[in-house]
């Protein structure tokens, strides 16, 4: 297969101080991607709280996707998202990107750890005592088969949204972002080469190169003009990492 002929996968990045402007340019995504009614839309997310960032992107895809035609439920940690999987469903995840200066979390969801907060309790159980737990966790993502993956952060006193709808493009942007936007801990640190994507990628979960991918950054409204510069060269710096291109519009 030549570089022309493999899949390509885009991961939106919106930047914005506020809320609103950030929802509406979701909800534009929302609509291109969902051009049709994506039938039965099942929400897993960190947290269901409308005061955590997790909860607040959750209810956006609640409240303005469900339809006559679409019917959307958001799910937390503990429930099974592999229940009644023989229907035909649409798998949303949505997690906090943590940028705070905190060394302690390098170590958090982002894309692909999501989904074993949402298997049942004896896989939960089972899953303390293995020895293969990278090859577990990337085993119940694959399971959930999601076909969005949604990263919601705060950096700067702005918001950021990042959506992909490619597991490892989503996983790899996330790190890349934590690692250049606040690189307490991970200095140096490959999205490429950690062990969940690496398991992935051999899973072909995803794309298997950062040429796949392409950044796509926008504004969610205006920024300040030294925050806007700052974010522009973390995004070129987060494709230098990734190995990928960048797209900024204004």
């Amino acid at each position: 297969m030549t570089d022309e002929t493999l899949p390509t996968a885009p991961v939106q990045i919106w930047i914005g101080s506020e809320w609103a402007p950030l929802r509406a340019a979701f909800a534009a995504f929302l609509g291109i991607l969902w051009s049709s009614a994506p039938g039965k839309v099942l929400v897993a997310t960190e947290s269901v709280n409308p005061q955590r960032m997790t909860g607040r992107v959750a209810a956006w895809v609640r409240t303005d996707q469900s339809t006559a035609e679409s019917v959307v439920t958001v799910l937390e940690p503990g429930n099974d998202v592999h229940v009644g999987a023989n229907e035909v469903r649409t798998i949303v995840g949505v997690t906090e990107l943590l940028l705070d200066p905190d060394p302690a979390q390098v170590d958090q969801l982002y894309a692909i750890g999501l989904w074993s907060r949402f298997v049942p309790r004896k896989r939960r159980l089972l899953m303390r005592v293995t020895p293969f737990l990278d090859e577990e966790i990337v085993e119940n993502a694959a399971r959930a088969a999601p076909q969005l993956l949604l990263q919601v952060a705060e950096w700067s006193g702005q918001h950021i949204l990042v959506a992909s709808t490619d597991l490892i493009a989503a996983e790899v942007a996330g790190r890349g972002l934590r690692a250049i936007a606040q690189p307490a801990g991970d200095v140096g640190l490959n999205p490429w080469q950690t062990g969940l994507v690496r398991i992935a990628s051999e899973r072909g979960l995803g794309v298997a190169t950062g040429p796949q991918i392409t950044l796509e950054v926008q504004r969610a409204g205006p920024l300040p003009p030294h925050v806007a510069a700052e974010f522009r060269r973390i995004a070129e710096r987060v494709g230098q990492l990734v190995d990928c291109a960048v797209s900024l519009h204004s």
